[in-house]
């Protein structure tokens, strides 16, 4: 679970920040982060929100994905939370500071 000091940590980095948010599927969200110029970030924060019936495999596959992008120095930080209401797609949002 994120708190506030992650977003604070995030937030004090100089630099561009871009993100997005929304419910997607995987392959939608394969897509947004592909737009995102990752490998020049210096943090990135990311909160999904998925079906507890949902395996994990698809949000550790996002967030090696994500972790391979970043600069070696880059920090990454993110929490899971679980809803009834969402099936086939995830709720997320993702945030990159730093660029």
């Amino acid at each position: 679970m994120l708190d506030y000091k992650d977003l604070k940590s995030a937030f004090s980095i100089w630099g561009e920040m871009v993100g997005f948010c929304g419910v997607f599927s995987k392959d939608e969200i394969l897509k947004k982060i592909a737009e995102i110029p990752l490998n020049r970030a210096k943090m990135v924060v990311i909160n999904f929100t998925t079906s507890p019936d949902k395996p994990m495999e698809n949000l550790l596959k996002i967030t090696e994905i994500i972790n391979q992008k970043l600069p070696e120095e880059a920090q990454m930080v993110f929490g899971v939370n679980t809803s009834k209401d969402l099936k086939e797609k995830m709720k997320i949002w993702l945030v990159a500071t730093g660029i």
